[in-house]
């Protein structure tokens, strides 16, 4: 906004501070005051939730209730509201407005219904699609030499606090010190933990071990050329990686977070460990002592049918509003 208009730049920090004293809602007010109200719509969808209560962004959701004119409204929930810290209970006002939320897993479903009780009549469930043919194309003619006589772990993620990497790191340093050294770790993504995260490797020896890849666009053919995809985070509701891994026959090692269970232990994809730094050291150990055990028996077919949960849950959900 800066370089569009010292103005907009101005309006746009007077925003923030509302939004940061008051609350992200009351702010928002303000600039969609500035916003022609969209009208003759069938169905208003929010696709994402507020970042928490005191942010000015995202406001998808006070967009639909309050620019979109719309005979029905639906809100899109992508977290895990009881532990991913955005949670305020003066959002039942908001979500109140909406005919339907739309959770991406069972497990987020249970985290929403037990923040807002109130309103559990009003949740369902449409799992995430995943875009299997361009993952796929964007695998093709692209090799990355890896180490074949190490284990290859894989993270795709934004790195933050809540992404639990640090766990990851200080698991991998144990091992080291248990005498198990043939593995590597790379790390694709950036985000404001970076800076620490390789401090931290740097501090405990492990440079040779774990490489970070910075952002990239197309991290498929990293994680089509590893051997387990590793997410030791604190909590998630269902990250996208795992439809990617499921596309790219790719196991997942991932902790105990909402969905965790239902997306990759029932289905058979890979393996669910306690939510702690104990835990991912304990079954990155089981890992390292006999990878072949914890390979995924997908097939051709299983790919395939790897959005027919989301579109059969999809299709009930529009059956049912027309």
């Amino acid at each position: 906004t800066k370089e569009k208009s010292l103005m907009l730049y101005v309006f746009r920090a007077f925003l923030v501070i509302l939004a940061k004293f008051f609350n992200g809602r009351f702010a928002r007010m303000f600039l969609f005051r500035l916003i022609k109200k969209r009208s003759e719509y069938d169905l208003g969808i929010s696709y994402t939730h507020d970042v928490n209560w005191n942010s000015l962004t995202t406001g998808c959701n006070q967009f639909v209730t309050d620019i979109v004119l719309a005979k029905r409204k639906v809100a899109y929930v992508h977290c895990d509201f009881l532990r991913y810290g955005g949670f305020n209970s003066k959002m039942i006002r908001l979500y109140e407005q909406f005919d339907n939320i739309i959770c991406v897993s069972e497990g987020c479903k249970r985290s929403f219904d037990t923040c807002f009780p109130i309103l559990s009549n009003k949740t369902i469930v449409i799992e995430n699609f995943i875009n299997i043919d361009n993952i796929i194309n964007q695998t093709q003619n692209i090799v990355h030499y890896l180490d074949v006589n190490k284990v290859i772990f894989i993270t795709v993620c934004r790195l933050s606090e809540e992404k639990g990497l640090e766990r990851g790191i200080k698991a991998f340093h144990k091992l080291v010190n248990d005498g198990y050294h043939n593995f590597k770790w790379n790390i694709v993504g950036d985000g404001p933990s970076m800076y620490y995260l390789k401090e931290l490797t740097k501090d405990l020896g492990l440079n040779d071990k774990i490489d970070f890849l910075g952002a990239n666009s197309n991290p498929y053919p990293y994680m089509k050329n590893s051997d387990f995809f590793l997410l030791p985070s604190y909590h998630e509701a269902a990250p996208m990686v795992f439809g990617e891994s499921r596309v790219l026959k790719l196991p997942v090692i991932t902790t105990n977070t909402t969905s965790a269970v239902d997306l990759i232990e029932n289905r058979k994809m890979g393996v669910v460990c306690e939510n702690s730094e104990v835990g991912i050291y304990a079954v990155l150990k089981s890992v390292l002592k006999d990878p072949q055990k914890f390979s995924v028996p997908l097939t051709d077919k299983d790919i395939e049918n790897t959005n027919s949960i989301a579109i059969n849950e999809l299709t009930s959900f529009l059956n049912s509003i027309t």
